[in-house]
């Protein structure tokens, strides 16, 4: 009979054992993917463009429709929970997501069209089910180093290009940024090389990476700075390029991709 109880003992820590190391695992697994906690490093939160929760449809049927379209590659996502009541702190999910595995510094080659042109509006928008937030920018397209061959855009066109993640507002005042770790968002009024891959909308993308001109040089739009410290990404190797030599590296690119690593193209 004792030896039973103890047998019956043993069984029931392993399950517990089993039990507890599989929560833990999961729980690992999950923070791998999306974290949500309040903001230790010094992020630029101010670049993600802002979706109120409670913003009202178009009355426009037609144009009511095309959005409820859009936002619903977001849905289903769970990524947007009103952050807890803590003044001071403020409350940031980030997704981890490995999207710049195996991704060029200049991905001539994975991109349907690269512009050169300026934000002219940024607008962040909830899905449907108001789980997932993402942003759109107005780009006014100044010039075109490689052209989307199935729906080709010209000079002075406007073109919307869209990245995961926004700000969104709560009714009570309250603000939950959301961004994939990495990435930055475009800022309105600034000028960028964009590397766009295209959706099924005409004269619509998704950036696959960017890079801001600024007084005649380069500044990644990912990388370090979109993290908030830590150490270089590949895009940050063309940090304070002039601007002239980075586009020609660019039309280098497009003709022979990855041919020459960056730190000796100078």
């Amino acid at each position: 009979m004792l030896r039973s109880n103890r047998l019956i003992l043993f069984l029931f820590a392993v399950t517990i054992m089993v039990v507890v190391t599989a929560v833990v695992l999961h729980s690992q697994g999950q923070g791998q993917k999306d974290r949500t906690s309040s903001v230790s490093r010094e992020v630029d939160l101010e670049q993600l463009p802002v979706a109120d929760y409670t913003a009202l449809e178009h009355t426009d049927a037609e144009k009511r429709a095309k959005r409820r379209a859009k936002n619903a590659r977001y849905d289903k996502e769970d990524r947007v929970r009103e952050p807890e009541d803590s003044p001071g702190v403020t409350y940031l999910t980030e997704i981890t997501n490995d999207w710049e595995a195996g991704l060029p510094a200049l991905p001539a080659d994975r991109s349907d069209a690269i512009v050169l042109g300026q934000v002219i509006d940024a607008q962040a928008y909830l899905s449907n089910d108001k789980s997932g937030v993402y942003s759109e920018f107005s780009i006014r397209v100044d010039d075109i180093l490689k052209n989307d061959v199935h729906s080709p855009v010209a000079s002075g066109d406007l073109i919307t290009a869209e990245r995961l993640g926004g700000r969104v507002r709560f009714p009570s005042g309250r603000v939950l940024p959301v961004r994939v770790s990495g990435q930055g968002m475009p800022r309105k009024g600034r000028r960028y090389v964009l590397f766009l891959k295209g959706l099924k909308l005409e004269h619509h993308y998704l950036i696959v990476t960017g890079y801001e001109l600024l007084a005649g040089c380069v500044s990644p739009l990912d990388g370090v700075k979109a993290v908030g410290g830590g150490s270089p990404w590949k895009f940050d190797a063309y940090e304070g390029w002039d601007e002239r030599t980075f586009l020609s590296v660019i039309q280098k690119e497009i003709i022979s991709p990855a041919s020459i690593p960056p730190e000796n193209r100078n």
